[in-house]
């Protein structure tokens, strides 16, 4: 399983929507269960509640409420969960993904540009995974990798 955004991956074959709205003319799947309130949506907004009361509340009204197991059984290992946030911004997929390292082992890996340019599931077009890189990866500070990985884009692991 795998966490990213519409932006990145809302073409990805495998691709469920986590949120509580998706793109005009979305076609994937969705997996609403996982979608925050309404209520808890518009608090974060409005900066009425800070990050931790988010994921209090998160865990809390959605998560404490579900299955793990079941969960990830329903939405299957090779899914790519989506919400809007960019990568790097707090956001409620990750919460998922802790969840379920948390509740049944194993890490959820975030894709990152360059594993979109490799898959060839960019969207940049370009003719050759180098081409990709430079126009995708180069101008992104960091690849993300779940877990204890981290690469810096230019510099290699």
């Amino acid at each position: 399983m795998q966490t990213s955004n519409f932006a990145r991956s809302g073409s990805h074959p495998r691709a469920v929507a986590i949120s509580r709205t998706r793109p005009p003319g979305w076609t994937g799947r969705a997996y609403e269960p996982l979608a925050p309130s309404w209520r808890l949506v518009q608090a974060a907004k409005s900066s009425a509640i800070d990050e931790g009361e988010y994921i209090r509340r998160y865990r809390e009204e959605v998560l404490s409420k579900l299955d793990p197991g079941k969960v990830y059984a329903d939405l299957g290992e090779d899914a790519v969960l989506l919400c809007w946030e960019n990568s790097g911004a707090f956001c409620h997929r990750r919460l998922v993904a802790e969840w379920f390292e948390e509740e049944l082992g194993g890490p959820v890996k975030k894709y990152t540009i360059f594993s979109l340019c490799y898959l060839g599931l960019c969207c940049c077009s370009q003719d050759s995974l180098f081409m990709c890189y430079l126009s995708c990866v180069m101008p992104s500070d960091f690849l993300e990798v779940s877990g204890p990985y981290r690469f810096a884009a230019s510099y290699g692991p």
